[in-house]
């Protein structure tokens, strides 16, 4: 999702998203959290609309949830328990320049 995007329609940018929502396991999300670029978000948020929010550049919201602890870099902690579980699924949304990821629940 490029930052030209930020000028469209909101319902055009939520649907863009919607369809750039894909799964996927740590082992191919690790590059990016060297470079800094995994934002975690919490389950209690939907990935589209935070996404969304992001692209809108919604600074206001965005900043409660990172203040909340909503939004979130990996703690060095889950990074170590990712790297010895590289099969580990997160619902992920690129929306650049950042990878936001939220682990999926298996039962």
């Amino acid at each position: 999702m490029s930052k030209a995007s930020s000028t469209k329609d909101p319902a055009e940018v939520r649907a863009e998203l919607q369809g750039a929502l894909d799964q996927a396991e740590w082992a191919w999300l690790a590059p990016f959290a060297k470079r800094d670029a995994v934002i975690l978000v919490d389950a209690t948020l939907d990935l589209v609309e935070t996404g969304l929010k992001i692209v809108l550049d919604d600074k206001a919201l965005i900043g409660t949830w990172v203040n909340q602890g909503l939004l979130q870099k990996p703690t060095s902690d889950q990074l170590r328990s990712w790297e010895q579980d590289s099969k580990r699924r997160f619902m992920i949304l690129v929306v650049q320049p950042y990878v936001l990821a939220q682990e999926r629940v298996v039962h």
